[in-house]
């Protein structure tokens, strides 16, 4: 009976030791695992470091490097710098003006920068008004004197509100006649009323000038340019209320000055004025005017008046015609034109091209290029008159503007009468240059009906040729956004 008790004992005994050797074994290779986990993390971390170092020292090889050797910019000579300042300032956004990136950032690099830049004139030609709050600011002249004797570029950059803008009246006033007279570019927006307060000065150098007038009529709106007989370009915005205003003696429009060298005139107005209200003011620029462009609303709330007699415009090689100012061409003879652009918009009550035929059957210009952005809605007969009378054109561009059509009887004439087919006498024969354009976003709509007749005239005017003894030239440039899979 002991002895069995005794064999128990010992059997549990060994047991129990069995038991702790086993935990002491599994304690032990948790904490080996543990330790060589940690090992290896030291491991990681140790090449990590090291690999970092590395590029610390390559770093600092680098910079002990370029420590030696001076930047390309500062190697380059200050002419060339200069240069590379000019293009700096070209490239700038028309809302950043010139003078505060040459003030706060060309100027502010260093001694060897500000020295170049203060040497370039260009750079100082650019004058913001908007950028002096007052007349009295110390910038101004130092940036008059430093520009030399380059033209100067003046403009105010938007209008605040009602209120005029800041130093536009008294930068005119108090301008010495000498810097007056270095004004190449003049670009403002101001209210008509003070506008016509600026002083008439003599601007002796001015080229270009780009005057909007908006919320007031001022009938002296115009009268800092008086004294400009060397512009070429004019631009005037007319952009202010006079649904109120009694035109039985004439409509509220600026007096121009006159301009003997003006080639370019670009009127853009908003006052549904009618085309014939300026037919006095373009007979003073007639003799000398080669271009003219216009920008209206859709229609005129004014009946159209006929002058008594035809404006001749014996230098005219360019006319872009926006909606209802296409009837200037009824008012004018123009017989060296050679370009002309006419766009309307659906909602426009008239036909450029009626107005386009009436100066072809009259003047016979030479034209060379013609764009026509239209709807090309209603009789296709004027159109193809028109055609037929451009026997020298080079390039056509035809913008189809639509609003969601399925058919354009107009398109369709046009495309047939420029096939060229040998037993009928082709139009257009100098033609090098045809493009068609759709600017509705369903004008997949029309591919069926324009497709064919794209290719047929592509097709018949892909070499010389010759039509009912006519010679007609082959098509050297040809475009269409029609699909022609």
């Amino acid at each position: 009976m002991t002895s069995n008790a005794s064999d128990a004992s010992l059997a549990d005994q060994v047991a129990n030791v069995a038991v702790l050797q086993h935990g002491r074994t599994s304690l032990i290779d948790a904490v080996l695992q543990s330790i060589r986990e940690r090992a290896h993390d030291l491991l990681r971390s140790e090449e990590q470091l090291i690999d970092e170092l590395e590029v610390d020292r390559d770093m600092d090889h680098k910079l002990d490097f370029g420590k030696l050797v001076p930047a390309p910019i500062y190697r380059l000579l200050p002419e060339l710098l200069s240069e590379v300042f000019k293009h700096a300032v070209r490239d700038l956004e028309y809302n950043c003006p010139w003078i505060i990136y040459v003030v706060r950032i060309l100027c502010n690099v260093c001694a060897t920068w500000r020295n170049v830049a203060r040497a370039t004139p260009f750079l100082w030609t650019s004058i913001d008004l908007e950028y002096f709050k007052h007349g009295d600011n110390r910038l101004l002249p130092l940036q008059l004197d430093l520009s030399g004797c380059l033209p100067l570029e003046v403009f105010t950059s938007a209008r605040r509100g009602n209120s005029p803008v800041p130093c536009l009246t008294p930068f005119f006033a108090e301008l010495s006649d000498s810097d007056a007279a270095h004004i190449g570019c003049i670009r403002i927006v101001d209210d008509g009323f003070f506008l016509s307060r600026l002083a008439a000065r003599h601007l002796d150098g001015l080229r270009v000038a780009d005057i909007r007038v908006v919320d007031e009529y001022f009938p002296h709106a115009l009268n800092l340019l008086t004294h400009a007989p060397a512009l070429r370009d004019l631009s005037v915005t007319l952009n202010y209320d006079c649904k109120f205003f009694d035109v039985s003696e004439g409509f509220p429009i600026p007096q121009f000055p006159v301009f003997p060298c003006l080639t370019r005139l670009f009127l853009c107005f908003y006052t549904h004025f009618p085309i014939s209200a300026f037919i006095e003011t373009l007979s003073k620029y007639a003799p000398s005017l080669c271009e003219i462009r216009t920008e209206a609303s859709i229609n005129a709330d004014w009946e159209e008046t006929r002058p008594t007699a035809i404006c001749d415009m014996p230098a005219m090689r360019t006319a872009v015609l926006d909606m209802y100012t296409h009837k200037l061409l009824v008012y004018i003879s123009a017989p060296v034109l050679e370009s002309v652009t006419l766009w309307v918009d659906r909602f426009c009550d008239s036909d450029p091209t009626d107005s386009l035929l009436d100066l072809l059957t009259r003047s016979r210009p030479p034209l060379r290029t013609f764009s026509l952005m239209d709807p090309l809605l209603g009789n296709a007969d004027t159109l193809e008159r028109c055609l037929e009378r451009m026997d020298g054109l080079r390039e056509l561009r035809v913008t189809h503007i639509g609003y969601g059509e399925t058919s354009s009887l107009r398109l369709a004439a046009m495309l047939r009468r420029l096939i060229c087919e040998e037993d009928k006498e082709a139009v257009l024969p100098e033609l090098r240059a045809f493009s068609l354009d759709f600017r509705d976003a369903n004008a997949s709509a029309l591919n069926s009906e324009v497709k064919p007749l794209v290719s047929l005239v592509r097709r018949s005017r892909r070499v010389p040729r010759v039509c009912v003894g006519r010679a007609v030239v082959a098509l050297e440039e040809f475009h269409s956004n029609v699909d022609m899979s």
